[in-house]
């Protein structure tokens, strides 16, 4: 996965679907955050996109 995508319809129970996820990769890990999609563009600033 890289960069951001939709909630996912099953993910939607979960998360809030104005969110977006965006896939990071801190060190050796991968994550996939719910970010709302106002702060999207500050959040990947400070993150590395995967």
């Amino acid at each position: 996965m890289h960069g951001n995508r939709p909630v996912a319809m099953g993910e939607s129970w979960d998360v809030n679907p104005s969110c977006r996820i965006l896939a990071v990769r801190i060190g050796e890990r991968s994550l996939e955050l719910a970010v709302p999609e106002a702060d999207l563009a500050a959040v990947g600033d400070v993150l590395p996109l995967t």
